[in-house]
């Protein structure tokens, strides 16, 4: 296992030729569902030097909406976090119920022995938990099948940002993919649909918006909104601090729903304690013909911010995905458009 320059501090190993991820099935099973795209996924990384070892859930469902019992779910993360081979453990997707599997990880063999846990969407509640009970960085960024399923560009943005932060010394800032897309991708069809669909992906000229000018510099906290909305004030939630830059991202979000759980926010005083807030790129909002963004909506509940906000970023479910190290320190700049980890 190699040390990196980045997060020595943490003893998290660098990731490198040879590395290997571990994948986890927290939630949906993804890989029963969509072997295709889960064989194109695997091959991707493989081809780009690391070895996969594929978690027990792997190919596996218990029902529609997830891969296995809680139990099995858990036991397939402790089996990863407990081999000693396995460098980095990845989500191959996200889902709706990781959190169910919170209580059941062994955190202490993990604080003893970090690895780079990676994901997004629901992973959002592992990423937190573990940041909070073991102490170390995780990472917002790639799912296996959902992020390295796609065209090249977008394969090899997502996982040169991912390895640069795992990799590369501080200070880093992070580069804006030029392209992106918000289509939705059909998983479970055909091959040939597929390969057809990954053909015709759209690449559209990319930007960030200021929304609110302005430079902070502090500890990033966030991901999903309903995930983080869900989680706060559960013992497996980091205390948000005064400083603290937190950032949000969704995918088919309601109108409503965004409401509910940025009023939650509201009412627990996070807005009036973070320093930052970074939103991602809305793909599937549905604003309910009210005529209200995510922004506007936002600014209803929690009034002009004092602080700055950089909006559009490329954090969520857009293709591709940069990476997001929560609990590390960061500086953003809405003005410029920039994300620096320091």
């Amino acid at each position: 296992m190699i040390m990196g320059n980045y997060f020595d501090k943490y003893k998290l190993p660098k990731l490198d030729i040879g590395s290997t991820i571990g994948i986890m099935s927290p939630s949906c099973p993804i890989t029963y569902n969509a072997p295709y795209p889960a064989e194109i996924a695997e091959n991707y990384l493989k081809s780009n030097g690391f070895e996969i070892v594929k978690g027990s859930l792997f190919g596996k469902i218990d029902s529609t909406y997830r891969s296995g019992s809680i139990k099995d779910r858990a036991e397939e993360l402790n089996e990863l976090i407990h081999n000693d081979e396995v460098d980095c453990i990845m989500a191959a997707a996200g889902g709706y119920v990781s959190i169910s599997m919170l209580p059941y990880i062994d955190y202490d063999y993990l604080k003893k022995h970090p690895k780079v846990i990676v994901g997004h969407s629901d992973v959002t509640s592992l990423l937190l938990a573990i940041n909070e009970k073991c102490g170390f960085p995780t990472f917002y960024g790639p799912n296996l099948v959902t992020s390295f399923t796609h065209k090249q560009f977008y394969q090899d943005y997502a996982l040169d940002t991912f390895l640069k932060f795992i990799n590369h010394s501080v200070p880093y800032t992070i580069l804006k993919p030029e392209y992106y897309t918000d289509e939705a991708t059909d998983w479970y069809t055909t091959k040939e649909v597929f390969n057809q669909t990954l053909k015709n992906e759209k690449t559209i000229p990319n930007e960030w918006k200021t929304i609110v000018p302005g430079v902070a510099k502090g500890r990033l906290i966030g991901g999903n909104t309903d995930n983080f909305s869900l989680l706060y004030g559960n013992p497996y939630f980091p205390v948000i601090q005064e400083g603290d830059i937190l950032f949000l991202e969704n995918i088919n979000e309601n109108a409503d729903f965004f409401e509910r759980a940025i009023s939650n926010l509201y009412i627990h005083d996070i807005f009036d304690k973070i320093s930052g807030l970074i939103l991602g790129k809305p793909k599937g909002y549905n604003d309910l013909s009210s005529g209200k963004s995510e922004i506007d909506i936002l600014f209803e509940i929690i009034g002009n911010p004092r602080f700055p906000v950089l909006a559009d970023v490329d954090c969520g479910h857009t293709v591709p995905i940069i990476t997001l190290p929560i609990g590390a320190e960061i500086e953003m700049n809405a003005e410029k458009k920039e994300i620096t980890v320091l």
